[in-house]
């Protein structure tokens, strides 16, 4: 993929300003990359590939990967995307963890995608981690002028589960809907966001095919799923339930 001459493309005949376009520029790297799941979860791979992954710098002209971390991200993504389509000063800062900050008509803006926003910004809410002189600010009129609508953060809210079977099923379908489905920490922000941890013990697991997995217990009734990637996406699937027979006999089920 020529990143630069899609984004050319998607800005020809649009007439922005710097700061929108490098606004432009932020939300749409948000819906193409993924933050790469094996930099997070290092113990389960070899040290060379984490070392390959933390060295690993990117060519927007010729992009044939969409998993990043913060360092490839912001010095061989965002930063030069941003010099090729604004006159905007943006630098790339910090050592252990990278980020972008510019400074566009008279103000600091930290660019931060990293943290969540690839997420966020999947699955239409907004962003947390582009942010004025260390200020959140509210970009949804911008953001829907640029072409990209925010969703009602209730559409992540489930109230009206009758139980954790009919919860856990509308959080995998919302799973099945999500941009986020594709890459693990991208799900794994999504059901995070939308279950209430306290109540399930969770782990990620690297299974026999190479893939990160989750497994998710629900304390108290026996149920078990997994969050897998299966033809090409993460979906959520219950891998274990019990139940009880007449005799009051344990049983489980494995579907």
């Amino acid at each position: 993929m020529n990143l630069v001459e899609r984004m050319n493309d998607e800005l020809k005949g649009k007439r922005l300003s710097e700061f929108e376009k490098m606004r432009y520029i932020y939300l749409r790297c948000c819906e193409i990359f993924s933050y790469d799941a094996r930099w997070n979860y290092y113990t389960f791979f070899s040290s060379q590939l984490i070392r390959q992954i933390e060295t690993r710098m990117f060519d927007i002209y010729n992009i044939n990967d969409t998993a990043v971390i913060c360092h490839s991200f912001s010095k061989s993504i965002l930063k030069p995307l941003i010099n090729v389509f604004t006159t905007i000063d943006a630098k790339v800062m910090g050592e252990e963890h990278s980020f972008i900050e510019a400074r566009c008509q008279g103000k600091n803006y930290v660019l931060d995608a990293t943290y969540g926003d690839f997420a966020r910004v999947k699955m239409g809410l907004p962003t947390e981690d582009f942010n004025e002189d260390g200020e959140h600010e509210d970009f949804t009129l911008l953001d829907e002028s640029l072409g990209f609508r925010h969703v009602d953060e209730s559409k992540y809210h489930i109230t009206d589960a009758q139980n954790s079977y009919d919860f856990m099923h509308k959080v995998g379908k919302a799973i099945s809907c999500s941009d986020c489905r594709h890459h693990y920490t991208d799900v794994l922000f999504l059901y995070n966001y939308m279950t209430y941890l306290e109540k399930q013990d969770t782990k990620t697991i690297m299974g026999p095919d190479g893939m990160l997995r989750r497994v998710i217990h629900f304390t108290g009734n026996g149920e078990e799923y997994s969050i897998n990637k299966d033809t090409g996406v993460y979906k959520l699937a219950l891998v274990r339930k019990e139940s009880y027979n007449r005799n009051g006999d344990q049983n489980a089920r494995y579907h």
